[in-house]
């Protein structure tokens, strides 16, 4: 015969202890260790919280009753935090219940049971329900998008043992969620606030995010960079709107730059909950100033040149800028003064056609003249007015001056022909006046 008085779970375990406690009489009475005929022997299991006790009729085990199954359950748990009636909750706090505790030490905490309602006492329909949980034991954060702002909640905890047992719920206890919060103004970090001589594609970078609730989750950022243009007109020139990427940090594409300008910038986040925080403090930056394209060369005529035609062409050598910027203008200058161009006798200011070649008009030079010329280069990057950089950044340095002489007049005798003829008739002019003196004389 075999009863017992505990759970039924229980059961197939307390027969098992009982077929071993009837073998444990039979093998003591057996080897002199227990009582006569008819002797009741009792085994005490206070681990399992039980007592068999078995009799015995001539060395055999008769039957082993179970006296008692004690499985106490464990204590009913306490709500920690937030505390009762506490307000300006975040949508994610962290419920805390008091520790696992049973009365059989080999009694341990195997999972917990958290749920919150929006009705005091009414659990039928829960805000949430985390069922049998065996990782939040006496802690845990509420998931985002559980609950709204500014809405009480009512929550409760249990604890289980390792044998199956529920405590009770613990004593209820309120909280309530708090208004609209935004996530922390962002700090800008980089570049650092009035830096100077930055490339076109800047990286820019702030604070890491920061919301106001735990498990918030960092779902945009949005950045603007803004210069003064004419007029003292401020333009954004980048925006990037709600980017879902480029959360901390954005390098900025090609293009949306310009040399030597002043830009401003700013940034902010948003959280999960569709909130976003106020704008970051603006700081200014300056990008590096457009190198001047590369001196040319008086390629054609070479220095030195004679018999040079009156409608010569001049030419320079190919553009080159150190930035890869093409070739806008470029201007040429003669004059017949080694070194000074104050008065030259030709100019093609700026001239966008005739880049690295030109030829002097009809009518410009002289025969039998010496000239001097230059040229410089232009890029691409020409509106000072826009973005305030010297005009002088846009042309190159220029070039290093040549001469040429211009070819005598067509048909005409050569030049040392004429100071031959020069100097015979000098040379008849003395003679003739000595011939005459020495005439007067006769």
């Amino acid at each position: 015969m075999l009863r017992s008085t505990g759970e039924p779970r229980m059961e197939k375990r307390l027969k098992a202890i009982a077929i071993l406690a009837l073998v444990s009489i039979f093998l003591t009475t057996l080897f002199g260790y227990g009582s006569a005929k008819g002797a009741e022997i009792t085994f005490l299991y206070p681990n399992l919280g039980a007592a068999i006790r078995g009799t015995i009729d001539k060395f055999e085990a008769r039957h082993a009753d179970v006296l008692q199954h004690n499985n106490e359950p464990p204590a009913q748990p306490t709500n920690t935090s937030p505390l009762d009636g506490a307000t300006d909750v975040s949508l994610t706090p962290l419920l805390q219940s008091s520790a696992f505790f049973n009365s059989d030490v080999e009694h341990c905490h195997s999972n917990s049971q958290w749920q919150i309602t929006v009705t005091p006492e009414d659990y039928s329909t829960t805000a949430f329900d985390s069922g049998p949980d065996a990782t939040n034991l006496t802690e845990m954060i509420v998931p985002s998008g559980i609950l709204s702002r500014t809405t009480t909640y009512y929550w409760r905890a249990r604890h289980q043992d390792n044998y199956g047992s529920w405590s009770e719920w613990s004593e209820e206890t309120s909280f309530t969620t708090g208004a609209t919060q935004w996530p922390a103004k962002p700090m800008n970090i980089s570049p650092a606030n009035g830096a100077t001589g930055l490339g076109l594609t800047p990286t820019l970078q702030c604070s890491a995010f920061s919301g106001p609730d735990l498990g918030d989750i960092h779902a945009a950022s949005q950045w603007q960079i803004t210069t003064i243009g004419p007029h003292n007109i401020r333009w954004t020139v980048f925006d990037s709107e709600e980017d879902t990427h480029n959360l901390s940090s954005i390098t900025i594409r090609v293009g949306t730059l310009y040399y030597y300008t002043g830009y401003d910038w700013r940034v902010r986040h948003k959280d999960s909950h569709g909130n976003w925080s106020d704008w970051s403090a603006e700081t200014h930056f300056a990008t590096i100033a457009n190198q001047a394209p590369s001196q040319p060369i008086n390629i054609s005529p070479l220095d030195g040149a004679t018999h040079v035609s009156l409608t010569l062409i001049l030419q320079s050598s190919a553009f080159s800028d150190p930035e890869g910027d093409s070739h806008a203008a470029s201007q040429w200058q003669i004059t017949t003064k080694p070194g000074n161009y104050s008065t030259p006798i030709f100019v093609s200011e700026r001239d966008i056609d005739n880049l690295t070649g030109i030829t002097i008009p009809a009518g410009t030079l002289s025969y039998s003249t010496t000239y001097y010329w230059r040229v410089r280069h232009r890029h691409d990057y020409d509106d000072p007015t826009w973005h305030g950089w010297p005009d002088s950044l846009c042309w190159s340095d220029w070039s290093a001056e040549t001469s040429f002489t211009t070819k005598g007049v067509p048909g005409g005798l050569s030049s040392w022909v004429w100071i031959v003829i020069g100097i015979g008739a000098a040379t008849i002019l003395v003679a003739g006046a000595i011939f005459r003196r020495r005439l007067i004389r006769k």
